[in-house]
């Protein structure tokens, strides 16, 4: 059965019902510890790629080693065919050998900041002109610093921010985030699931700290008791925690490790295989509970930035912004990747097992609106946007103690 047409019943409910699972297919309930609820067919053209899967190797050596001085980032080139390393100075040995194993050609490339640099200047400039910058963080290959600003900046306000560093800043232009504050499920919760409370938002993925379970949504979703979205309204839980600078919050309540995939409607899932770093021009997909899972392509297009949500939220991050494309919208025009509901929602790549790696969560709308819609979206919600922030899952994650659930 389908995310959308199955029903509960609530009567003589007992502690078994919490053993109960999420899901039907037909073969009848799903239980937890069972190993798949209806395992999505993956294609092809969604496995990792020999230069993703290289990136993801070197990427995962930069977050094993957290104070190596001079660490930039990886990028996959823009061909999509190999990989380069960032690095103030000269790269570490060690980072060098992994990098002869790998299945794609890698390149170590000089960057003139380190990330950390680049970071600390960013959050800088996020401070030094409160509602003027909306977003800061390392451009493309770790030279500098691009901001994004709001549309009433004055004129003089890059001239401002490049008294206040030494560092080369460049600007996207104007930007102001917008919050993107799936379906008849229920417990224990899967990520990419449509909730509403204070907000319609979507969850992230389910998550533990010490014996307690969570699923996760975004912060600017509202604190409260959240429920499924559709008849009858299960009641999902209560906001137990909240980190405002990472845009997340958790409800504590039953939840299991897969995320929903395909249209709104559907009735597949697959598991969470980790949280990992995001990786620059890696495809990633989302699982929203608006959106599905879109079927355009979308990229990791910069990473490490920071954002303004207002006066709620002054600073979030670090995050990264996808977008459909390589760069940007086709020459057909921009397909709806996310929309308002889709706010928390998981951004992931697929393994080559078909499981989800999940880079971060959907939390901002950047630039441009869609002019067309994706065919898994859900019916009677504008397209949204093509262009989105979305929190790092690691970091938003640690900053609350939390670890995702695995299978």
């Amino acid at each position: 059965m389908s995310r959308a047409t199955r029903m509960l019943f609530f009567a003589g409910v007992t502690v078994a019902a919490v053993l109960c699972a999420s899901t039907a297919n037909a073969s009848g309930p799903i239980r937890l510890g069972d190993p798949s609820p209806e395992q999505s067919p993956i294609p092809a053209e969604f496995l990792p790629t020999a230069a993703e899967t290289a990136a993801m190797a070197l990427s995962d050596w930069l977050e094993e080693h957290p104070s190596a001085a001079g660490k930039g980032g990886v990028a996959i080139s823009d061909d999509l065919t190999k990989v380069n390393v960032y690095w103030k100075g000269t790269a570490p040995p060690d980072l060098e050998s992994l990098a002869t194993t790998q299945p794609a050609p890698v390149s170590f490339r000089s960057a003139a900041y380190s990330n950390n640099e680049l970071s600390a200047t960013s959050q800088m400039l996020i401070d030094y002109l409160p509602g003027m910058v909306t977003s800061a963080g390392p451009n493309q290959d770790w030279s500098g610093v691009v901001v994004t600003l709001k549309s009433s900046a004055p004129a003089n306000t890059m001239t401002l921010l490049s008294s206040a560093t030494t560092t080369p800043i460049t600007s996207l232009g104007a930007d102001e985030p917008e919050p993107a504050a799936r379906n008849n499920d229920y417990a224990p919760w899967f990520g990419g699931s449509l909730i509403t409370g204070p907000q319609t938002c979507t969850t992230g993925v389910a998550a533990y700290a010490g014996p307690y379970s969570y699923v996760t949504t975004a912060y600017h979703c509202g604190s409260g008791t959240f429920y499924n979205y559709d008849s009858p309204r299960a009641t999902v839980g209560a906001v137990t925690a909240r980190n405002a600078a990472h845009d997340i919050q958790v409800i504590r309540t039953s939840s299991n490790y897969f995320i929903w995939d395909g249209a709104w409607n559907s009735g597949t899932a697959s598991a969470v295989y980790r949280a990992a770093a995001p990786v620059l021009n890696m495809r990633v997909w989302l699982s929203g509970g608006i959106s599905g899972v879109p079927v355009f392509k979308r990229y990791i297009r910069f990473l490490g930035r920071y954002y303004s949500l207002g006066s709620a939220q002054p600073r979030v991050g670090p995050a990264f912004i996808f977008m459909e494309g390589i760069e940007g919208c086709g020459t057909g025009g921009c397909g709806g990747v996310f929309t308002q509901g889709d706010s928390g929602s998981p951004v992931f790549r697929y393994t080559s097992a078909g499981k989800k790696e999940v880079f971060g969560f959907m939390s901002a709308s950047y630039g441009l609106r869609a002019t067309f819609c994706d065919a898994n979206k859900r019916p009677g919600f504008v397209c949204g946007w093509a262009r989105g922030y979305a929190v790092y899952a690691l970091d938003a994650m640690a900053s609350m103690g939390l670890h995702a659930k695995t299978g």
